[in-house]
């Protein structure tokens, strides 16, 4: 029997100006559902997921799954007047309003997550920080944390010239978590992943030791593996988990 429905979508986006393109994964059953939003990484497209078999992790806890296209935007809005567009808005706004319009969902932050692989682990973590009132828990996996911090390890001209366009600070996740734990009630749970041969492992580990200091509880793994599918793959099935412990299908009071 299916326990999931696969549906293919072009969701209207004012924010940009044309649809998004959306993958999603839907419990069979009446509902309402936990959502996750899943984030694909630079060069790829929600396509992706379809080799991850994320729907045999998602459907063993009846979690709705929404996987959208994010170009190579990194999940911001770009504000150059020939840049790439105001994806945070695209996808928080435009494509989060659509679903909650179309499918029973529970539209609470204690019933939504948000997730991703590197460019989309980067945009995961600062779109869950940016809007505490939209997300209840963030998992990033091996996330391009440099992003908005400092400039990119290898010195990559696009990252570097797309972050260079953003307010100071505004995109970067250190300083929204700084800002974030001064509301304790509003901090997401949080769950972090990275391979120890990783070129990202040391910003996961200075986020980690952030928190820490914040006073904030995070789940931290490291592993043997690098920046690939070959250590993102066996740990879907753990932040999978992680959501179904901390999403539930209760009224939010920070969400009007």
């Amino acid at each position: 029997m299916r326990n999931m429905h696969r549906l293919s979508l072009h969701m209207d986006s004012p924010a940009l100006g044309h649809p998004v393109r959306v993958q999603i994964l839907c419990p069979v059953g009446r509902g309402p559902f936990c959502v996750v939003y899943l984030l694909h990484g630079l060069g790829a497209d929600c396509e992706v997921w379809r080799s991850y078999d994320v729907e045999t992790v998602a459907a063993r806890y009846r979690l709705m799954v929404v996987m959208p296209d994010g170009g190579q935007s990194y999940y911001v809005n770009d504000p150059r007047p020939a840049g790439l567009g105001a994806w945070e808005d695209a996808i928080v706004r435009d494509v989060r309003g659509a679903v909650d319009r179309m499918f029973r969902t529970v539209a609470a932050r204690t019933a939504r997550g948000i997730a991703g692989v590197s460019m989309g682990g980067y945009g995961a973590l600062m779109l869950g920080l940016r809007h505490p009132d939209v997300f209840g828990a963030v998992g990033v996996l091996s996330g391009s944390l440099y992003f908005g911090h400092k400039p990119h390890p290898r010195g990559q001209a696009y990252q570097t010239a797309l972050a260079s366009s953003l307010p100071r600070g505004a995109y970067d996740v250190f300083s929204l978590a700084e800002n974030v734990s001064q509301r304790p009630e509003r901090r997401p749970a949080v769950w972090l992943a990275c391979g120890l041969d990783d070129g990202h492992l040391r910003d996961h580990r200075e986020f980690r030791n952030l928190l820490a200091r914040l006073d904030w509880p995070c789940a931290y793994q490291e592993g043997p593996g690098g920046h690939d599918r070959d250590f993102w793959q066996p740990r879907l099935s753990e932040l999978f988990s992680f959501m179904n412990d901390h999403l539930v299908g209760e009224e939010n009071p920070l969400e009007s």
